[in-house]
């Protein structure tokens, strides 16, 4: 990693991190300072390269021992904003979790343990160790005092989703780390493909499987297979970004059912699934519309070429042309087309004040 001086084009500074599991996420905890998520933790002063270090294992070398599942693509990032980056044809990656900063601390799970890290420092203020050849991709999230990890059981050759290590759900003292209960997650043969949570349970997706856990407790709830039809499998809970149009206004999924799942399958369709685990409707592949930014106050909805401008209610604004990968600048809405850079000045086009 290199800082370049852009008046010179010289380096002024340079830091050489461990990717060999891939870089897996990068963010700012202050103006000057970013953390680096690529085999373990790395804080890096932007001015001077400097900053600490904390290692950990976030893959595995030998994959000769493992069965390899379907092949599945990369999330699409309007549907779930998920990516993954990996070195090398031989090496599992993609085996540690989502990074959770809040106030000093930092928080990560590896294929190894659970840690939580001073932010400023890097030392560790605990970790708990996970059973041995159990961890993999996992998601974290808190709740007041508690800590809990998702372990999804899947990691990533290349592109493709491979089995690691086995489903569960623990629970952790956010402050001192002590493992509150686990619960392990039978799920046929397949991994967890994903995680919501509503009110007190956790919804899990596992292949066609969705399985209800009790966030207090860990206890199973309940589950079903759901299957919409005979072609089409499931793959992912969406994001909340989905919208569709419902009596002339154009509203989020997650606005009109807040208690429903959402799930997208193979053909690029989304089931809304109720709370008893039934499908309710199914929408198209061709009526979906994805939001992806904000100005003004106005919403920024994207359906195929075009972006449709609303107000919070729904309502149609105004309509240009413009994708989903444009950005904003100031009021000026910044887009490509094939052989044009296409500027578009939101506030004379929306008389906003």
């Amino acid at each position: 990693m290199r800082g370049i001086d852009l008046s010179s084009g010289k380096v002024v500074w340079e830091r050489i991190l461990g990717h060999k599991y891939g870089w897996n996420d990068l963010f700012y905890i202050n103006d000057s300072i970013v953390v680096i998520a690529s085999s373990g933790l790395h804080a890096v002063n932007l001015r001077t390269g400097r900053g600490w270090d904390y290692h950990a294992i976030a893959g595995k070398n030998d994959y000769t021992s493992m069965a390899a599942a379907n092949a599945a693509g990369l999330a699409l990032g309007l549907l779930t904003g998920a990516f993954v980056m990996t070195t090398g044809h031989d090496i599992v990656t993609g085996l540690v979790s989502n990074v959770i900063l809040e106030d000093s601390s930092l928080y990560m799970a590896t294929r190894e343990e659970i840690v939580c890290l001073d932010k400023n420092t890097g030392k560790s203020a605990w970790r708990y160790p996970l059973p041995k050849d159990m961890g993999s991709n996992s998601s974290l999230f808190y709740d007041d005092d508690k800590l809990y990890l998702i372990n999804y059981g899947f990691g990533y050759l290349g592109y493709r989703k491979v089995k690691v290590g086995e489903p569960f759900l623990a629970v952790f003292d956010k402050a001192t780390g002590t493992q509150e209960y686990v619960s392990f997650i039978n799920t046929l043969k397949d991994p967890v493909s994903g995680h919501e949570v509503i009110d007190d349970e956790i919804y899990l997706l596992s292949g066609n499987l969705i399985s209800v856990y009790s966030i207090n407790d860990g206890y199973k709830r309940d589950e079903k297979v759901i299957e919409p039809d005979s072609e089409n499998s499931l793959e992912y809970f969406t994001g909340s970004n989905i919208f569709i149009e419902r009596d002339g206004r154009i509203q989020s999924l997650f606005e009109l059912w807040p208690g429903n799942l959402f799930i997208l399958n193979s053909a690029g369709n989304i089931h809304s699934v109720n709370s008893q685990l039934k499908v309710e409707e199914t929408f198209l592949k061709e009526d979906l519309m994805f939001y992806h930014n904000n100005y003004s106050g106005y919403r920024l909805i994207s359906k195929d070429d075009n972006c449709i401008v609303t107000d919070n209610y729904g309502n149609r604004i105004a309509e240009f042309k413009a994708s989903a990968a444009s950005i904003i600048q100031g009021d000026i809405l910044i887009d490509k087309s094939e052989d044009a850079l296409v500027l578009i000045n939101l506030k004379d086009a929306l008389n906003a004040d």
